[in-house]
């Protein structure tokens, strides 16, 4: 039930199924629903659910952690995983029966090895696996120069039993006509390339949404839909979707008075709402009344009503903030006005809010079919690193130096308070609450709806103060004027590694290309986890202790950075930010990205793993 006091995010899994109904009708081929990032940010396990009701019949995931999700939750489809890391716990992987699409020589090296393990048995299935190429991306993707080994080695594990071909995939970089003509010739040359060692790929897919619709040569035998099952458009703004959309999600927001004397509501930069400039967004509340967009704060955005409020209305006004049924102020205005694409907007948004399903979601039965059956004897991995750590030793510290300031200034009350506003601002409420007590100072919050989700937990009522100062979050390390290190670190792994040469362009619109032979690098990080597209052409991660700029496109799931000389291998460390003198620091990764050091800790998507360091939580 939504909670009248409070900001909802509601998604209309009836607009889902139809959107991938009517994509299924205009392509006529077999559809793979691509639900991964928490299914654009609508809900993993209730998005899957939708696209199949809607005749999807493949689901396609990053990781094989979003797989092994989907099949605790009751899935039998095929469900295909990109993204690898050499770290996986393979022999669990496998028990899921999760279809891996690998992507160089070394990945297949480590599949075919752990196929052989004697401990999945003598009746053991083959594993699936795709050949992912790289037809002109520069991502994650098999080099052409490797396919001829690629697909013997394949060849050779088909003859042991071990592993089986499903079929080829690629991705287009959607550069234009000509670019896309070059890609098909390179996946046409790959199918050649397996055949020729003997193999019979049935199921090969290059195209997804846009590609699907708008080029029937490339649909072969299966094809993604991703962006546009959730009803937002897979083409640039103005052109014309190529099928009718049915936005699925809606957030409405009550608007209240600040005490500054102006309209809020209880979103902003922490909720991932995108900044916007003044006038570029209007809303609409549930009177009929329209609201203008001031300033996307990060805890509260400030409104102007347009025209005068009839005298007798009385009730509170609810502004819908992303409106599914009006131009205005739906994924695609917001992408404009913020300089960004429609799925970003979706896809940062407040992943800790709870989704509101209508109709109602079917019930998940993770706790009734646990699955996969774990074959490991540690606690099986099944995704990438990516990994948050939070020092509480030193949040204690800290604590203890707030309070003792606090003590020589008796008369400031505002000197005792820390905000813990967002969930602490993604550190984790429940864990810094008590360190809080126990030095003394109080909690606060900056808005009603973290008031209630503190007393819905912990039942504690804290104080809400929406003006508190930046000194409040002096613990985090926010306050100007008392800089201090994150009690953060960010870090991820290399997934993939490869030589390209001079001209090799990289991810969508290959708005970046080699300016001389180098080495790539693919992080499993991207906008729906911890780097927005902002940071493209300006920030850069550590690896191995050195610098790697961005480059191309920053993507909803990966990072390509250009290795130069780094010597490295696939699952190297890569740190993103963290409070040590050889990384680079959350103020500086803030101004890269282009926001506030709050939003950037508040805003990690749910892939990322967080972890407490320094003292027994």
């Amino acid at each position: 039930m939504i909670d009248p006091r409070c900001p909802a995010v509601e998604v209309d899994l009836d607009a889902i199924r139809r959107n991938t109904r009517v994509f299924c009708e205009r392509v006529n081929t077999p559809v793979l629903a691509v639900v991964k990032a928490n299914g654009y940010g609508h809900g993993l396990i209730a998005t899957a659910h939708a696209a199949v009701d809607g005749g999807a019949s493949y689901l396609g995931v990053v990781d094989a952690e979003e797989g092994a999700m989907l099949r605790a939750a009751g899935f039998r489809q095929p469900i295909i995983v990109w993204i690898l890391s050499s770290g996986m716990s393979w022999l669990s992987v496998f028990a899921a029966e999760l279809e891996l699409a690998v992507s160089s020589l070394a990945q297949l090296a480590l599949i075919v090895n752990a196929a052989a393990d004697e401990r999945r048995g003598r009746r053991a299935k083959p594993v699936r696996v795709y050949v992912k190429i790289d037809s002109g991306l520069g991502r994650n993707g098999a080099a052409e120069r490797d396919w001829p080994q690629m697909f013997d080695v394949i060849a050779s594990a088909e003859r042991r039993g071990l592993i089986e071909l499903a079929g080829i995939m690629s991705h287009f970089a959607g550069a234009g006509a000509e670019t896309d003509a070059a890609q098909l010739a390179a996946f046409d040359r790959a199918l050649e390339c397996a055949t020729a060692a003997g193999l019979s790929p049935r199921v090969n897919h290059i195209a997804a949404t846009r590609a699907a619709l708008q080029l029937p040569e490339a649909r072969h035998e299966l094809v993604r839909l991703g962006v546009g099952m959730h009803g937002m458009s897979a083409f640039d703004d103005g052109e014309d979707p190529m099928m009718p959309l049915e936005p699925a999600m809606r957030i409405t927001a009550p608007v209240y008075e600040h005490p500054d004397g102006s309209c809020v509501i209880e979103l902003g930069t922490v909720d991932g709402l995108h900044e916007v400039s003044a006038g570029s967004i209007t809303l609409a509340d549930d009177h009929g009344h329209e609201w203008q967009v001031d300033e996307v704060g990060e805890v509260h955005t400030h409104l102007t009503r347009l025209g005068e409020m009839p005298k007798d209305c009385t009730a509170r006004p609810r502004v819908v903030v992303l409106d599914p049924d009006r131009g205005e102020a739906n994924a695609d205005a917001w992408a404009r006005a913020a300089s960004t694409i429609n799925y970003e907007i979706t896809t940062r948004f407040a992943p800790s809010m709870p989704r509101h399903y209508l109709p109602e979601a079917p019930a998940c039965h993770e706790d009734a079919h646990p699955w996969p059956p774990l074959e490991d004897p540690d606690e099986p991995v099944f995704a990438p690193r990516r990994r948050v750590q939070i020092d509480l030793k030193r949040a204690e510290e800290r604590l203890r130096e707030i309070a003792r300031r606090a003590r020589r200034r008796p008369d400031d009350e505002m000197a005792r308070y820390v905000d813990v506003s967002a969930g602490a601002y993604g550190h984790g409420a429940h864990k810094l609450l008590p360190l809080i007590r126990r030095a003394d100072l109080q909690p606060i919050v900056r808005t009603l709806k973290d008031a209630i989700a503190h007393e819905q937990h912990d039942g504690e009522q804290l104080e809400i103060v929406p003006i508190a100062p930046e000194s409040t979050r002096a613990v985090y390390g926010f306050d100007p004027k008392d800089p201090c290190s994150s009690l953060m670190r960010l870090t991820s792994e290399l997934t993939h590694v490869k030589r390209v040469a001079k001209g090799q362009g990289v991810s969508y619109g290959c708005v970046w290309t080699a300016s001389e032979d180098t080495t790539l690098g693919l992080v499993p990080l991207g906008y729906a986890d911890a780097i927005p597209r902002a940071a493209f052409g300006r920030a850069q991660l550590r690896v191995a202790g050195q610098l790697a700029p961005i480059v191309g496109r920053i993507a909803m799931d990966q990072v390509v950075v250009d290795l130069g000389t780094i010597d490295v291998w696939p699952g190297a460390r890569v740190s993103v930010f963290g409070p040590g003198h050889d990384e680079t620091s959350l103020a500086e990764w803030a101004r890269w990205c282009g926001l506030s050091m709050a939003t950037v800790t508040s805003t990690f998507g749910p892939r990322i793993e967080r972890s407490w360091i320094g003292r027994r939580a």
